[in-house]
């Protein structure tokens, strides 16, 4: 497997074009680019587009790079520990509002504010609206941990999926 960055605006046949040795891409060839690309809108290939390419790609001498030679067992290290270390970040975050929530629980059973609660309407309604935004937060902490770890799956998954399409193993 192969990966080539287009250098300008163009499509698919033009391209691919490009790339090959004698000027000419064949319909096999343009067929096997779509179907390693298909997030690649090819009648309109933006300057910048990195497309994943098949090996036996006749290309002119530094058209296209080897996948090995980008590093893509890095890339796959990094994408880990990068959701790894938001993981933790989010857990973190979620395991200090818990910690909180305990503190202003605490509080709130107190004897003295409770006494404040019953005689001052004003006091009683500021902290149930506290322990409305605590509960919300708590929820919200809750989800997006659930959703981080989905998208964490989803990413080591995509990985898996491109290290299949371009022969390699993660």
């Amino acid at each position: 497997m192969r990966i080539a960055i287009a250098a300008q605006d163009s499509d698919l046949p033009v391209f691919a074009a490009g790339l090959a040795a004698d000027g000419a891409a064949d319909a096999a060839l343009l067929q096997e680019i779509e179907r390693l690309n298909p997030h690649v809108d090819f009648s309109r290939i933006p300057a910048g587009t990195v497309l994943l390419l098949p090996d036996r790609v006749g290309s002119r001498e530094n058209a296209s790079r080897g996948l090995a030679d980008e590093g893509f067992d890095a890339l796959a290290q990094q994408v880990r520990a990068a959701v790894e270390a938001t993981t933790a970040r989010v857990r973190a975050g979620h395991d200090a509002l818990q910690v909180q929530r305990k503190e202003v629980s605490g509080v709130v059973r107190s004897a003295a504010l409770k006494r404040l609660m019953e005689s001052d309407a004003q006091v009683r309604q500021l902290v149930e609206q506290g322990e409305s935004v605590f509960k919300a937060d708590t929820l919200r902490a809750r989800e997006a941990a659930m959703e981080l770890e989905a998208l964490g799956k989803e990413a080591v998954e995509a990985l898996e999926q491109l290290a299949r399409a371009v022969g390699r193993t993660t």
